[in-house]
This record gives C-alpha cells, sequence and structure tokens, in this order.
C-alpha cells in the first residue's frame, strides 16, 4: 500500500459565502510520482447548487481543464505533500481545493476513479430528486451508538486518544497531529 493525498475540487462562486459543489477531485501520490485530477464532464450539480443564469458554463469548463492540464504539466514540481499545499495555497477564483486528506492505495488511476465516484458523481437514478428515506420507525440513531457504547468495558474508553476526533488521520495515517503544522 501507498500513501497518497486528496482533494476535492470545489466551485465556490462567493468565497465569503463558504458555499461549495463538488465537482472533482485532486489525487497524489508521491511515492509513485502520480498525480492527476478528475473533473466532472457536466455542471449539473453547481446549477442545481446556484442556479444555472448565476454560471458562465464556458468560463467553468475553462477554468476545470486548467487545473487538470496545469498539473500535468507541473506534475515535476510536486514531490511532496508541502508542494501540494502551497499550490493549493495559491487558488484564487471561483475553484477551490480543500485541504489535503490522507489515502492508502494500491492503483491510483482506480483510487482516483473511486474518490470521484464517492465524492463527486451523484447517482440520480437511485433516488427522485428531493425524494428523502424516512421511517418513522426507526430508533433515533443516538440512541443505536449510546447501546453500542454501553457494550465496551470502560478499561477500552480509556484506551481511546482524547483528541481523536482532531486527530483521526494522525491516528490512521500517521499524519502530523493538528497542532503540529
Amino acid at each position: 500500500m501507498n500513501k497518497g493525498y486528496y482533494s476535492i475540487i470545489q466551485f465556490c462562486p462567493d468565497i465569503s459565502r463558504q458555499e461549495a459543489a463538488n465537482i472533482g477531485v485532486l489525487l497524489f501520490c508521491p511515492e509513485l510520482g502520480f498525480i492527476r485530477a478528475r473533473t466532472s464532464e457536466s455542471n449539473e450539480r453547481i446549477y442545481r447548487f446556484f442556479g444555472k443564469e448565476s454560471c458562465d458554463a464556458a468560463r467553468i469548463e475553462q477554468m476545470k481543464g486548467l487545473v487538470e492540464k496545469r498539473l500535468i504539466v507541473e506534475a515535476d514540481s510536486f514531490r511532496s505533500r508541502e508542494d501540494l499545499e502551497k499550490f493549493i495555497a495559491t487558488r484564487a477564483n471561483d475553484l477551490q481545493l480543500t485541504p489535503l486528506r490522507s489515502v492508502l492505495l494500491d492503483n491510483p488511476e482506480e483510487e482516483l476513479d473511486r474518490l470521484f465516484d464517492l465524492l463527486v458523481e451523484e447517482h440520480l437514478e437511485d433516488r427522485s430528486v428531493g425524494e428523502t428515506p424516512f421511517d418513522p420507525n426507526a430508533r433515533p440513531i443516538w440512541e443505536v451508538i449510546m447501546e453500542i457504547g454501553k457494550s465496551i468495558p470502560d478499561e477500552e474508553w480509556d484506551k481511546v486518544p482524547t483528541d481523536l476526533a482532531e486527530n483521526l488521520h494522525h491516528y490512521l495515517y500517521g499524519d502530523p497531529k493538528e497542532n503540529e503544522r
């Protein structure tokens, strides 16, 4: 397994509002010298979020293409996580890149497709737009969680790091802790 990093490419027309639509994924695996982005072929998700009239489709397509091409052209300049973080920090247009997240992978092309499918691609054929499945007889999730938590002995709970939520990627993948960055 190789350690990689991914960032979600988001369309954010008003950075002060911090509202964004996921439109692509960037995957970087320094051990394999792999860096590539995949963006959505359509802008339907953007139109649903922000309205078709508020978006310039040609400009959006141009920005998506430029991100993908720039990564290919400058691939040799990305040798470390820090190099990619500097690149992400320079994004100042309507396309934003989220902070890097760690991922373990064997095949970067397959992982890029998996991440794209998970984080960007919508499976509208699986549900009707606006339809939210609801079971009025279902137990609230917090009751289920509390029940599971009660079944775990106290000495096991004592082993859970107190900063687990803040530093989850440190404990899962060995990333630096949040206060060490």
